[in-house]
Formats: structure tokens, C-alpha cells, sequence
């Protein structure tokens, strides 16, 4: 037997230049000791992902073991949408005092409102990217779209620009469309062509002025009622944006569902 180098390394050979077993055999163990290093990389890094997608406590309080939302996080949630008000379902009455920035809007309901709980499920959905949360987000959306916008006829998330999209990886606001009747949902019905500031560091007038001229409805929106749904009305002006355009490409009706609003005053 003789050895022949290879590559600075000595490699056992047979006289007629066949591998040996033994060189085999330790190839074959060094491939197997690979592979499963490799699987146990991408194990660990799946059950990092699956924390992250759900993970094993309430995203909210991270104190109790029963994800998403534990019953007491729940309980905290203060409802919006309970109110007489037939505009935007807080206020008491038709002078609602909370109809403040939903000009342009046929109708507006929030599931809650935006402080404690809520500005927390929103903000860690959004900023910390604890997308686990979408879902049951949405299914505590569901009873205010049934309730107040039975005829929506087609339910329209509000659009990222593609390069906010792609450092984000998700935009919330489809996936608070999740637990809605997909037959219904169109997340290709409006579009954000422009790029804009992060409408939270701008003030009223600037986020009306950054935003203008930053969507484009498609034909499909033309002669229909269409409900537009976000995370959070602030100020109005995104959803007020989104509105004046779809209604210019055609639409009869347009109207908006948050899972939260900030509500003047409180």
C-alpha cells in the first residue's frame, strides 16, 4: 500500500488506486458528523424562528405560559367601538367629539383603545416583530367588522412601500386581516407608490402632507364598498389618504377598521 498527497494532507491508497476502507470509512463518518452538525444548526435555528412566530408565553406580559394573549392581558383591553355615535361607534352621541380626523371616511370603528394593552399588542406586533400576535389581533377585530360593516364588499389592508416591506419582513395591517372572510380581503386593490417618513415623527399637518399622493387604487375598487384596516388610527391622515384615493378610482363607500385609536382627550 502506498500513500499518495493530496492537497497537503496523506490519503491511503491501494496498489491500484483505489481508496482503502479505512479512508472510506472515516470520509463516510466525517460526511455523517457533518450532516449532522448541519441539522442540529437549522434545529436550533427553527425552534429560535418558532419563538419568535409564537412563542411559549403572552406576548404581552411574558409572564404566563398561555401565548398569545394571556386572560388577564385581555381583560385589560378598554373597547372603542361601543358607543352610539353612528360614525365612529365611541362617542355617545351623533355630536361625537371623537369624529375629530375621520373626514373623508363614511364610517370608522377601533376594537380599542389605544393606550395600556392595545398600544402594547400594537407596538410589539409592529416594532419587535412578534407577528404571533396577528392573528388573535384579528379575531378581536372580527366581532366590530361583523357588527358594524357587514356589507363591506371588499376589505383592504392598508400598504407598505416595497422597501419599508422588505426591512420589516411583514406588514402588520395584512396580518390583522387574518381571522376576515379572505374571499373578501384583496391585498392588491391599493397600493403605496411613494416612499414617506414614518408618519409617528411627524406631527398633523406633516404626515397630511408627506402622505399626499402616495397611493394608487386599482379598477377593482370602482363601484364597490370598501373597508380599509390598519392598526392604529392616530391622526387619521393615513387612512384619509388611503380614502380619497380609492374613492377617486370609483368606489361608492369607503370606511375604516383599526385595532386601536388614540382618542382625543383621554
Amino acid at each position: 500500500m502506498k500513500s499518495r498527497p493530496v492537497g497537503g494532507t496523506s490519503t491511503a491508497w491501494t496498489a491500484n488506486g483505489s481508496r482503502s476502507a479505512t479512508s472510506t470509512r472515516w470520509t463516510q463518518e466525517a460526511a455523517a458528523s457533518s450532516r449532522a452538525f448541519s441539522k442540529k444548526v437549522i434545529r436550533s435555528w427553527l425552534d429560535g424562528l418558532t419563538h419568535v412566530v409564537a412563542p411559549p408565553k403572552c406576548c404581552l406580559c411574558y409572564d404566563l405560559d398561555t401565548p398569545p394573549i394571556c386572560s388577564e392581558c385581555d381583560a385589560k383591553l378598554v373597547p372603542a367601538w361601543l358607543g352610539g355615535c353612528p360614525r365612529c361607534g365611541t362617542g355617545p352621541t351623533a355630536d361625537c367629539p371623537f369624529c375629530i380626523g375621520l373626514e373623508g371616511l363614511d364610517g370608522a370603528r377601533a376594537a380599542y383603545v389605544y393606550e395600556g394593552a392595545a398600544g402594547l399588542a400594537v407596538r410589539r406586533l409592529k416594532f419587535h416583530r412578534l407577528v404571533a400576535l396577528g392573528r388573535p389581533m384579528s379575531e378581536r377585530m372580527l366581532p366590530v367588522l361583523e357588527s358594524a360593516f357587514p356589507d363591506a364588499d371588499l376589505i383592504v389592508p392598508v400598504p407598505m412601500h416595497r422597501l419599508r416591506m422588505a426591512m420589516r419582513g411583514f406588514n402588520q395591517s395584512e396580518l390583522l386581516c387574518s381571522a376576515f372572510p379572505q374571499d373578501r380581503v384583496r391585498r392588491d386593490a391599493l397600493f403605496r407608490i411613494r416612499y414617506t417618513r414614518q408618519q409617528a415623527r411627524l406631527r398633523g399637518k406633516e404626515r397630511a402632507m408627506s402622505l399626499r399622493g402616495a397611493f394608487r387604487a386599482t379598477p377593482e375598487v370602482a363601484g364597490r364598498r370598501v373597508l380599509l384596516v390598519d392598526d392604529v388610527m392616530t391622526t387619521g391622515a393615513t387612512l384619509r389618504e388611503c380614502a380619497d384615493t380609492i374613492r377617486s378610482a370609483g368606489a361608492v363607500w369607503v370606511g375604516a377598521l383599526t385595532f386601536a385609536r388614540e382618542l382625543p382627550g383621554v
